[in-house]
């Protein structure tokens, strides 16, 4: 396969930023991140604030460029994916017409399927990836990483991401196991990211032991529904709150306090839709949907 020679960060994000930020330091190939928000025309103008999590704090000079700007895409380049669920169609309708058929695309959003909906959007087929590190953006411009890996589905285009992540600070690799790990990180997140919204806390406050029978109730649903799936959730509240023990505000409590639309029908929702369709009742998990949607009205 040809090398890819660029890489496009679509979704201007806290994760978006801190892998443009890492992309950056390769020299092997040119990085630009894609956005017109806020956060991304402070990036353009004045470079990212980026720190790793006790570390200083640099200025990365980041490429930002707006969607509209994007060029026709092809083999040479590779589309990273970290736009939010909510705006996911809005922003696949301006990517569809630029994407060649051999541009390489990698979705790395959260919950059940979403590269099914990019495939669906764009007419090609997408790979998939999940991000398992902490990041927030406290203002517009500024970035903060909690160093994590990435776990990508076996592809050609996934092991040349591997490849350009390789001796940085982002561990990546590819997992065989994928699916079960999907489930895995979904279980995760649909305790950290519904408690750190309604209970209006960061991980390390989530990961007190207090919360330990609520969060038994949530993954004991989270797991008879990806049994239903064909898939084992091999995880114990006590082992979750290792994962969770950090700074880090996940990002469903960061989209309510920006009030913005969270993912949370992709996440504590997708729970409850294949839950219905196995038959399988979610009410815990419809508790806290419907406390979301409150807080998002």
């Amino acid at each position: 396969m040809q090398p890819r020679e660029r890489c496009w960060i679509v979704g201007a994000g806290a994760v978006g930023s801190v892998l443009a930020a890492i992309l950056h330091q390769n020299r092997t190939i040119e990085t630009c991140l894609v956005g017109s928000s806020v956060h991304a025309k402070e990036i353009q103008k004045n470079g990212l604030l980026f720190q790793i999590v006790d570390h200083k704090q640099s200025t990365v000079p980041v490429r930002v460029i707006s969607p509209d700007q994007v060029p026709i895409l092809e083999k040479r380049d590779i589309v990273l994916m970290t736009t939010k669920m909510p705006l996911l169609d809005r922003t696949l309708l301006w990517l569809r017409p630029r994407c060649g058929p051999e541009v390489g695309v990698i979705a790395l959003q959260n919950g059940i399927g979403p590269e099914e909906i990019i495939a669906h959007g764009l007419d090609r087929p997408v790979d998939r990836g999940l991000v398992f590190f902490g990041a927030n953006s406290p203002s517009p411009g500024k970035v903060r990483y909690f160093p994590g890996t990435i776990r990508l589905r076996p592809s050609a285009v996934t092991e040349t991401l591997c490849n350009l992540l390789k001796g940085s600070a982002v561990k990546c690799g590819l997992a065989k196991n994928f699916r079960e790990m999907e489930w895995f990180k979904l279980a995760i997140n649909c305790i950290a990211n519904p408690f750190a919204g309604i209970l209006n806390a960061g991980n390390r406050q989530i990961a007190q032991d207090v919360l330990n029978p609520a969060k038994e109730l949530v993954l004991s649903e989270v797991r008879r529904v990806a049994e239903a799936e064909g898939v084992s959730i091999d995880i114990t509240v006590k082992e979750m709150n290792r994962y969770l023990d950090s700074d880090n505000v996940p990002s469903l409590k960061a989209d309510l306090d920006r009030e913005m639309p969270t993912e949370i029908d992709v996440l504590n929702g997708a729970v409850i839709h294949l839950g219905k369709r196995h038959g399988i009742s979610t009410p815990i998990n419809r508790l806290l949907v419907s406390m979301v949607k409150f807080l998002e009205s």
